[in-house]
């Protein structure tokens, strides 16, 4: 091959690698040439983990043909509708805006199952509490002139009669201890009290004076009562029993101290009392209170016309937040408030001491509860919805997990799992459990 036509080679060769090597540079750093702006645009990524895997991923209608959890490259930059699905769960939808050189991170997304809610027992219960590890369900009956309280276990689908008054129409309320090893039986019409273990056997108990009780927030053994003339706490495990103070009408038990409201001529008096030493919380508007939870240093009270206010003792501005509520329910693992007017639903974070409207609703909603997950389940007219606590996509997703029933009270098991409620459903009455999430992440 002559020289010339070698040189000719050589050069155009490159040629060649000088025009292709910057388009081979621009390809892999993620350049591609945009149609509708008719220029080479950086594309962005898009990042998707769900609560359960194997989900399948629509970009504005069209399978991607990819399933979470997945990292989406080369993706033009532009507004695009997601959803993701998967068969036996509620679909979710978001509005994303991928830009240029960027990532979007959309993390554990919550895709709650797509059930029938179970109607575990038809009785007409007055009083129904749910165990804390979501293993049992205590309940009170009237029936054949007998007031009874009963266990049930939904794995077992068994019923255990445990208490049984004859002709009686008493107040009663049902309390667990904090890990649910105990059940509180307390009559409050005739102030006395039974205990009995997770399982249904009595535990010795010998007090017929009772007008006030409570569990301690994380001894499970610790049982705190008030009598007629003084406050005592009870150890369920060892049968002792230590007297705290002299009794009144606003003393409650904080851990080793006694909690005090004392009326003045202008303010309602918080006080802690350790031995006789007292130290002053807060001062609150004078009215009446009702201590509603006690989580560590925090303290939630309302007061006779529907105010809330979320106190931290030992601080120099104790009132962290004052708001009219219907309900509320305290995430004592993350220190927030999530609460409603009927109407707005607010959350309050008392470690950053910020307050975010999450949601304006134009029906009333009646219950708000947290999901372990982060999102809050709430009750609205005859719905049960979930909705999203922090943002995924432009805007919260809310998931209708069901229509047509009637709610009358809600419980979520520890692990999110499974929702238990108290109402109307397919026009049955009775106690039912919603399967909310998959312990199967596949």
């Amino acid at each position: 091959m002559p020289k010339w036509i070698r040189r000719i080679i050589f050069w155009t060769f490159i040629l060649v690698f000088l025009m292709i090597a910057p388009l081979l540079v621009l390809y892999t750093a993620g350049y591609r040439y945009n149609i509708s702006t008719n220029s080479v645009t950086r594309t962005g990524v898009l990042s998707i983990t769900t609560s359960i895997r194997n989900a399948d991923i629509y970009l504005d209608g069209q399978y991607t043909q990819t399933k979470t959890p997945e990292v989406l490259k080369r993706i033009m930059p532009d507004e695009y509708s997601l959803e993701l699905s998967k068969e036996g769960y509620h679909s979710w939808f978001g509005d994303i805006e991928v830009e240029s050189g960027r990532t979007v991170q959309l993390q554990n997304v919550m895709l709650f199952t797509d059930t029938n809610p179970e109607l575990l027992f038809n009785k007409d219960t007055q009083v129904l509490s749910v165990n804390p590890n979501g293993e049992s369900i205590a309940y009170v009956v009237r029936e054949g002139g007998w007031q009874e309280t009963w266990l049930y276990f939904p794995q077992d689908n068994a019923h255990i009669l445990i208490a049984q008054v004859i002709d009686a129409e008493d107040e009663v309320s049902l309390s667990w201890s904090a890990q649910g090893s105990y059940l509180l039986v307390f009559d409050i019409t005739n102030e006395s009290i039974q205990v009995f273990n997770d399982q249904g056997g009595i535990v010795e108990t010998d007090y017929d004076d009772a007008i006030a009780t409570a569990w301690h927030p994380s001894d499970d053994h610790l049982l705190s009562l008030t009598t007629n003339s003084q406050i005592m706490q009870l150890n369920l495990q060892n049968g002792s029993v230590g007297v705290l103070d002299q009794t009144s009408e606003t003393s409650v038990v904080l851990d080793a101290s006694i909690l005090k409201l004392i009326d003045g001529d202008e303010f309602t008096e918080v006080a802690q009392y350790v031995g006789r030493s007292k130290e002053t919380l807060a001062l609150l508007p004078k009215a009446t209170y009702t201590i509603q939870e006690r989580d560590g240093t925090y303290l939630i009270l309302i007061d006779s016309i529907g105010e809330l206010y979320l106190i931290k003792i030992h601080e120099d501005e104790p009132i962290l937040l004052k708001s009219d509520v219907l309900a509320y329910d305290w995430d004592e693992n993350l220190d927030r408030l999530v609460y409603t007017d009927g109407f707005e639903l607010s959350i309050y974070d008392a470690r950053t001491h910020t307050t975010e409207l999450v949601t304006r609703q134009s029906s009333m909603i009646q219950s708000v509860n947290w999901h372990p997950e982060a999102d809050i389940i709430f009750v609205q007219d005859t719905g049960l919805r979930a909705f999203e606590a922090y943002a995924q996509a432009e805007q919260r997703y809310t998931t209708t997990l069901m229509d047509n029933a009637d709610f009358q009270e809600i419980w979520i098991s520890e692990d999110g799992e499974t929702l238990y409620f108290y109402g109307t459903a397919d026009g049955a009455y009775g106690v039912y459990q919603l399967q909310l999430t998959s312990s199967d992440p596949f």
